[in-house]
């Protein structure tokens, strides 16, 4: 991963957007020069998910139990999705690739995967 790349593009704050958007508008909460996320907004945005969020469903997990899942929770909303919804195989879950790049993605979006863990 390009040093250079990833600071011209404003990579670090695209993998802190998921911590920033749940931390809110506390002063903590600002990214830093690079447009990280604090261990502060961090703990903040997971406090924000724990209390204010009622069920986050990955894309990749929108399977038939994801959409029975809105179908229980919010009925009159959903109601036939599971019908209506085009067949998708199962979620598998895959090994983390472990190249250069990889390894250098994840010290970079740290905050918004702790986040992502967290979520499901």
């Amino acid at each position: 991963l390009d040093q250079r790349c990833a600071r011209a593009f404003g990579l670090a704050r695209l993998c802190s957007a998921q911590t920033l958007a749940l931390c809110g508008g506390d002063e903590a909460c600002l990214p830093d020069a690079e447009g990280r996320a604090s261990r502060e907004a961090i703990d903040l945005a997971l406090l924000a998910l724990n209390n204010s969020v009622l069920i986050t469903i990955p894309s990749e997990r929108l399977d038939i139990d994801g959409y029975a899942t809105l179908e229980t929770l919010l009925p009159t909303y959903f109601r036939g999705l599971r019908q209506a919804a085009p067949p998708r195989p199962p979620f598998q879950r895959r090994d983390r690739s472990q190249g250069a790049a990889a390894r250098a993605l994840r010290r970079l979006c740290d905050a918004d995967q702790q986040i992502f863990d967290a979520a499901v």
